[in-house]
């Protein structure tokens, strides 16, 4: 019993002093799940102004066509005073004494005149709906300058007398405040490229001028 005392307490004191087993650390907790951020609203889209809507004309009924028809053949001498002859660039100067004749005022600046119809809306020969077709049996007469721009012919100009002969059918109607215009070119088909034109001496006869209202 001695020996037993002395043995039983040496093994507990053995067992004290070995060392603790490590237990394996706890694995660390899962990321939180993040909800992903909501794209931003895009920027609201500009607000067009909307444009109005012309108003619609109403139609020319078919006694009414014939009516005005009736009535603008009789008063075809008068369609001169009716309707104003202009030119858009330069503008018409109208001859005395010589109904219809009309000389440019300036020289065009290129090429091309606009020839212009206008009927004020006193005149007399104005439908209240509808669309007139107003054509101009027409002569343009002109000088055509021709100036050389090469190196081996530099400062030559040639003169060409011409005359443009042509009926021009221009529409009038109230969409367009009784307003037309027909572009005409006096440039001459074949001119050589090295030559530069000029024109001068413009008269524009207006021989006859017919009108017709149009059906819609």
């Amino acid at each position: 019993m001695r020996y037993a005392m002395p043995a039983l307490v040496a093994g507990l004191l053995a067992a004290c002093a070995a060392p603790e087993e490590k237990r394996p650390a706890a694995p660390p907790p899962p990321p939180a799940a993040t909800t992903p951020a909501p794209a931003p609203a895009p920027p609201p889209a500009p607000v067009i102004p909307s444009m109005p809507m012309p108003e619609p004309v109403p139609s020319a009924s078919a006694k009414e066509l014939a009516d005005e028809a009736k009535r603008l053949t009789g008063m075809q001498k008068k369609y001169f005073s009716v309707f104003k002859i202009d030119e858009a660039g330069s503008g018409l100067k109208a001859r005395d004494n010589a109904i219809g004749v009309y000389d440019l005022r300036r020289p065009p600046r290129g090429n091309r005149l606009r020839l212009v119809v206008t009927q004020p809306s006193s005149k007399p020969a104005r439908l209240a709906v509808g669309t007139y077709n107003v054509s101009l049996d027409t002569v343009i007469d002109y000088v055509e300058t021709q100036t050389c721009k090469s190196a081996s012919c530099a400062g030559k100009t040639q003169n060409f007398v011409r005359s443009l002969k042509k009926v021009y059918r221009i529409q009038l109607s109230p969409r367009n405040q009784f307003y037309g215009a027909q572009d005409i070119s006096l440039a001459a088909a074949g001119t050589p490229g090295n030559y530069r034109s000029t024109f001068s001496d413009v008269v524009v006869t207006v021989r006859r001028i017919s009108v017709a209202p149009v059906a819609p």
